[in-house]
């Protein structure tokens, strides 16, 4: 019989796992399909692994347990479940249930339909409007910057043939973005609205701080059209820069107005240093991702498994 597997990252998600593994096995047992449960705990601090424990003891044949040694971050539990899947699809849902799990019987459709990647576009987003409107923000930014077209409003939600999965995991890169990874790999893909609903229980994981980490990461690691801009950016600075000297020599010498005072010097020059610091900081950014790729250092540590071999 067919397999299909789920990847559920946790971290800190102790009031949401058995409801999330209740919708995920009541649907599953609905369909045609072998299915396996593979939970992903990076590094709780909560009672998350224990309930996962329990739920592998009361449904050996279906849920699988993943502990990481620590908390390696969202994307890489969700690379970890990708690498230790057996299904012939693979499906990465999150545990707070924002994703309804109906929405993977038109996943499944559309794969028995021939199509290698089926992603959730969330058509509509419910929760702080600070918050959706990073996201917006951080979708426009993508799309204006990307190499690649990553489609808009479509989160990890999503379904992976075997094939890509391989893809995927085959891929040395340590900092991972994985819809961008998704959309590199190719293949057939097809994206399916939905409405993201409301956390059922917790707090969201996502703040300011953790959304501009993971869209910086998703923007560097698919673009190289930003290095490009810096060129742009600097070749028009230069050029103003050169327009400024001849304007305040024409006034010396040519005219009988005075040269501008020092505020608007020292204005322009804060405007110009400006300009430098944030390219120096975007170039960094990419030395940065250099470094950490060529320390050659693992993606994440298994600290042990329930119902994997190793």
């Amino acid at each position: 019989m067919t397999l299909v597997s789920i990847i559920v990252p946790c971290y800190n998600e102790q009031d949401n796992i058995v409801s999330t593994h209740n919708a995920l096995s009541d649907l599953m047992k609905s369909l045609k399909y072998d299915f396996e449960i593979i939970f992903v705990d990076n590094g709780g601090t909560d009672n998350q692994l224990e309930l996962m424990k329990e739920l592998h003891v009361k449904d050996t044949e279906h849920v699988k347990v993943i502990s990481l040694s620590r908390n390696f971050g969202y994307q890489m539990s969700m690379s970890a479940g990708l690498e230790y899947a057996k299904g012939d699809a693979v499906i990465i849902i999150d545990a707070d249930l924002q994703d309804p799990p109906s929405v993977i019987k038109q996943f499944l459709n559309k794969w028995e339909e021939g199509y290698d990647v089926v992603y959730g576009i969330r058509e509509k987003r419910k929760g702080p409007l600070l918050l959706r409107a990073l996201y917006k923000l951080f979708y426009i930014l993508l799309k204006i910057t990307a190499d690649i077209p990553i489609p808009l409003n479509s989160g990890e939600f999503s379904l992976m043939s075997r094939r890509v999965v391989n893809e995927i995991t085959a891929m040395p890169e340590k900092i991972r973005f994985v819809r961008g990874l998704r959309a590199w790999a190719g293949f057939k893909q097809i994206g399916i609205p939905y409405t993201r609903l409301m956390r059922k229980a917790g707090k969201t994981k996502f703040n300011f701080f953790t959304t501009f980490t993971l869209a910086l990461d998703g923007i560097l690691s698919f673009s190289t059209r930003i290095l490009s801009l810096l060129t742009i950016i600097g070749f028009v600075t230069s050029i103003m820069s050169i327009l400024l000297l001849l304007f305040i020599l024409y006034l010396k010498f040519f005219s009988d107005q005075d040269i501008p005072g020092y505020t608007a010097i020292m204005v322009t020059i804060s405007f110009f240093s400006g300009i430098i610091v944030a390219m120096l900081g975007i170039i960094g950014a990419y030395i940065e991702r250099v470094f950490l790729e060529v320390k050659g250092r693992p993606k994440f540590i298994v600290k042990e498994t329930f119902g994997i071999a190793r």
